[in-house]
């Protein structure tokens, strides 16, 4: 699998499934080529144990985690895997968006077929 940014930027990425178990993955795919840290995007799908293993990726293998995703969805709840990332991150940085209008955008639209 490769990753691309809207800017043409690439790198090898790992694909999971809700199953899978990410501190086995990352270290099989650390020992074939070691990992600078990990990236990950929409962390709010995450499962209780995946969260849970990218602590023990970061204090095991000391590779840093990077995860990025929405905190509550458009019912402003929270997702299972910002839950518990909320509880055990290290660190907690919020990216501000601006909402059309102008304030600050606090929760995500779900559209439909009906709007």
């Amino acid at each position: 699998d490769r990753v691309r940014s809207r800017i043409g930027l690439e790198s090898d990425a790992a694909s999971f499934e809700s199953e899978d178990d990410l501190l086995a993955l990352t270290e099989k795919i650390d020992k074939k080529t070691p990992l600078s840290c990990i990236l990950l995007d929409e962390a709010q799908f995450l499962t209780k144990t995946q969260v849970y293993a990218l602590g023990e990726i970061v204090d095991k293998l000391g590779i840093p985690v990077l995860a990025y995703g929405l905190r509550t969805d458009f019912k402003g709840e929270l997702f299972e895997g910002s839950l518990h990332l909320l509880a055990w991150a290290d660190e907690l940085v919020e990216i501000k968006t601006i909402c059309h209008c102008g304030k600050k955008a606090n929760m995500v639209l779900r559209l439909d077929e009906n709007g």
